[in-house]
């Protein structure tokens, strides 16, 4: 069990690896944004772009996939992971 220090050592070694990363996937024509958006996202011609801190591309996919999944499940008709994603 890690004790408050090595926990924070941990938390600061991942927050220093951290980068940017821009993910785009195709949406319905109906989806809209709704109630708290946590990434620097827009909707234009048909695909949804997103900023999203990671360590690395795959777990940015997996952030934003998640996120949307949890918020728009009905209204996200595409496989996020399986098609329509481009980096």
């Amino acid at each position: 069990m890690e004790n408050s220090v090595e926990i924070a050592n941990n938390l600061i070694k991942r927050v220093m690896k951290l980068q940017e990363f821009v993910v785009e996937t195709d949406i319905p024509e109906s989806f809209r944004f709704k109630g708290h958006i946590p990434f620097d996202m827009t909707i234009e011609d048909g695909w949804l772009t997103a900023k999203v801190f990671a360590t690395d591309f795959t777990e940015a996919t997996q952030i934003l996939n998640d996120w949307l999944i949890e918020n728009y499940k009905e209204e996200m008709i595409v496989n996020f992971l399986n098609q329509g994603v481009k980096e």
